[in-house]
């Protein structure tokens, strides 16, 4: 799993959550809920699908990262996650 962070944009209190995904959006709001203002795309109206076409799990994630902050211009939490397959070479 990797995490990556894009903050070019300067608003230290509040944490945009650059998914699509309810679950993943629901898991770090409860982690980040005390420390930030945490925005979803729901929050500002937000829709953008990002693809997750480079070679790894990382560049998913930082491409991610990066589309949703500078669509939103929030510092932006992505991540991209998998699972890994014996028969396939250890790829996700």
């Amino acid at each position: 799993c990797r995490i990556d962070f894009f903050h070019s944009y300067i608003n230290m209190n509040k944490l945009f959550i650059g998914s699509n995904n309810l679950s993943k959006i629901s898991d770090w709001k409860n982690y980040f809920n005390q420390e930030y203002e945490v925005v979803t795309p729901e929050d500002i109206n937000l829709i953008l699908d990002v693809p997750e076409d480079d070679s790894s799990l990382e560049q998913n994630a930082i491409r991610k990262a990066r589309e949703w902050a500078k669509a939103s211009k929030i510092i932006t939490l992505s991540e991209d996650s998998g699972f890994y397959i014996t028969e396939l070479g250890e790829k996700p």
